[in-house]
């Protein structure tokens, strides 16, 4: 079913939808000869392995919204975090960001000197830190 203004989020088991796509996600990317592949996403094809970097940049990312929105400690593994700003500065360029709702990704914000890598990965990704 196609997503529509009527649809309501605010009900359902979201840790049991949780958990059943993230379970098929990872069999796809564990299935033989999925990180040779291609994909066609709306803004172009692009290789699995790079798809499966996205994947994950977003998992870690909304983490740290979440532990950002409910006061905890935003200080998230510092290796992944440096791994995916690395990642995330070779390929988000200014054609992804725009407005929200608009592109995939805010305005880069800075981050305050001294800041966690995850903060600043938040930041480069557009999140007010």
């Amino acid at each position: 079913m196609a997503a529509g203004a009527d649809d309501d989020y605010t009900t359902g088991n979201f840790l049991a939808q949780y958990d059943e796509t993230s379970t098929a996600t990872i069999g796809a990317f564990g299935m033989p000869g999925a990180l040779e592949k291609t994909v066609t996403l709306p803004f172009g094809d692009i290789p699995v392995p790079f798809l499966l970097m996205m994947v994950a940049t977003d998992q870690f990312t909304h983490g740290w919204d979440l532990a950002r929105a409910t006061g905890q400690s935003t200080d998230l593994d510092a290796d992944l975090a440096a791994g995916f700003l690395a990642q995330a500065r070779a390929s988000v360029s200014d054609q992804f960001r725009g407005d929200d709702g608009v592109a995939p990704f805010g305005p880069e914000q800075r981050a305050p000197a001294g800041s966690c890598a995850a903060d600043q990965l938040a930041a480069f990704l557009g999140r007010s830190v």
